[in-house]
């Protein structure tokens, strides 16, 4: 196929995406760390719940190493985690795990269940602006409805997002 005609197909797939209501999923980047409560409570009250009912529309990053911090030295590089070596040893073992469990499905379920063990878990996305946070710890369901930008899935409109929500732009 000539360079032209393959523009011509790409220009064609994307007005006909546009028209069959596609759009891009939403990216959602959560930092976390292993030992921080409010980091389970998020994930396993806000992003597994919103995830499990809109996964089609995400595009999930998931980084067990929030407030970490590392040191170069001769010796190599040294971690310094929030909470102690025992939550720098779990931010290893989350993404050892991410790393063998390459499959998003399988790790988000084994995120949650290891993250409901902490009583209350949470989040820390750098990204977020202070009001994106609130709202993602408010409702992340919402949040990811009313920051896509395509036909909104089923979900969008059961439980608590209750109408069609309006545009947010970041």
């Amino acid at each position: 196929m000539s360079p032209s005609g393959l523009l011509l197909l790409t220009q064609a797939l994307s007005v006909a995406a546009q028209m069959a209501g596609w759009a891009p999923p939403v990216k959602v980047t959560v930092y976390y760390e292993a030992l921080c409560k409010d980091a389970a409570k998020f994930i396993t009250q806000q992003l597994y719940p919103a995830w499990t009912q809109l996964q089609d529309i995400m595009a999930v990053e998931l980084h067990a190493h929030g407030k970490s911090s590392y040191i170069a030295d001769s010796l190599g590089c040294r971690f310094e985690c929030q909470n102690g070596r025992q939550e720098c040893e779990g931010n290893m073992m989350f993404t050892c795990a991410k790393k063998y469990i390459p499959d998003l499905r399988r790790y988000m379920n084994f995120l949650n269940c290891v993250m409901s063990r902490l009583g209350e878990p949470g989040v820390g996305s750098q990204r977020f602006t202070e009001y994106q946070l609130r709202a993602a710890q408010k409702d992340l369901k919402r949040l990811i409805c009313d920051t896509y930008q395509g036909a909104l899935p089923s979900a969008c409109y059961k439980g608590t997002v209750k109408s069609k929500p309006s545009v947010i732009r970041f």
